[in-house]
């Protein structure tokens, strides 16, 4: 299972996170950083097989441009 879920630094969104790591979910997480982002990779990285981070505030437009160009098959395809 593949998930990206936004606002994952805190409140749901980390809880979330940590529950989907404990069942095996390849993660994609996105958040505005800062410590507490970099705490939940720390986190999920013991959990979750493959993990993957979105340091960005997805209310800018074009927030998520730059970081996801060029990143090609190494990032995964959420499962809608």
């Amino acid at each position: 299972m593949h998930v990206l879920i936004t606002g994952a630094a805190g409140g749901i969104g980390r809880q979330l996170a940590l529950a989907l790591a404990r069942k095996g979910a390849v993660l994609l997480l996105a958040g505005r950083g800062g410590d507490a982002l970099a705490q939940l990779h720390r986190d999920v990285s013991m959990l979750a097989p493959r993990v993957f981070m979105l340091e960005a505030d997805l209310l800018q437009p074009n927030a998520t441009e730059p970081p996801l160009k060029g990143q090609g098959s190494g990032w995964p395809s959420p499962d809608w």
